[in-house]
């Protein structure tokens, strides 16, 4: 006959209450633990993971970034860029315009997340300024293309690498002239092109990322093809 105070555990071994209560204690303790060490893990790592976790999803939606066709350019960072720019030490301001946002890969295999921003304003050139032939008095769209090294899980975006070149596009003489939102090459992974119009008369900008990190403008056609 078993005694009163043993009982039988999962095994079938027979086990008095002393040695099960102690059992219990010592899972108990592990668990205790875990959870304490869990606790402090994420008290010391926690806020920098979220933190590398929002910065690939923001990365992301920059990486597909677009707007809808012949729309016009969002004066202001996208906010997937705003937040990558707080943790990527680049600063992209409020009252610049944005024409192109999306991540491109060159023809020699650089990865890059391209932005372009600037002023659209109706400018009205030095005296000084020559060649290319200018009009008195002209939009222009100035300002510079950043080549930002995509964020990973170890850093931010444009840690690694960080390429600005600047550019100043003049749109011929006009009572109106627009800039619309870029697009990816859907067949060139380097290029994207940026559409305009002045007066209603329509051209095309073209944009390359190149190997060593910079970007290529160059007006393809249209009223500006002229002056620059």
């Amino acid at each position: 006959m078993e005694s009163q105070n043993s009982i039988t555990d999962d095994e079938g071994d027979c086990a008095t209450g002393e040695q099960v209560r102690q059992r219990r204690h010592r899972i108990w303790t592990r668990r205790i633990v875990i959870v304490c060490a869990a606790a402090l893990c994420a008290y010391w790592w926690g806020p920098d993971a979220y933190r590398r976790v929002n910065a690939l999803y923001c990365q992301r939606q920059c990486d597909q970034f677009a707007p809808a066709i012949g729309s016009l350019p969002q004066k202001g960072p996208p906010d997937c860029l705003r937040r990558i720019s707080a943790t990527a030490r680049h600063s992209f301001y409020d009252d610049d315009l944005f024409p192109f946002v999306h991540r491109l890969t060159s023809a020699g295999g650089t990865s890059r997340l391209v932005v372009v921003r600037g002023m659209f304003e109706f400018w009205e050139p030095r005296r000084r300024d020559s060649a290319p032939p200018r009009p008195r008095h002209a939009w222009r769209l100035s300002g510079d293309a950043w080549a930002l090294s995509p964020a990973t899980w170890r850093c931010d975006a444009g840690q690694s690498a960080a390429r600005t070149t600047p550019f100043d596009i003049v749109f011929a003489l006009a009572d109106r002239a627009e800039i619309f939102g870029g697009q990816p090459d859907p067949t060139d992974t380097s290029h994207f092109t940026i559409a305009y119009a002045v007066d209603g008369v329509r051209g095309t900008i073209d944009g390359w990322l190149l190997d060593d990190g910079t970007v290529k403008l160059e007006t393809r056609d249209g009223p500006a093809k002229a002056y620059n």
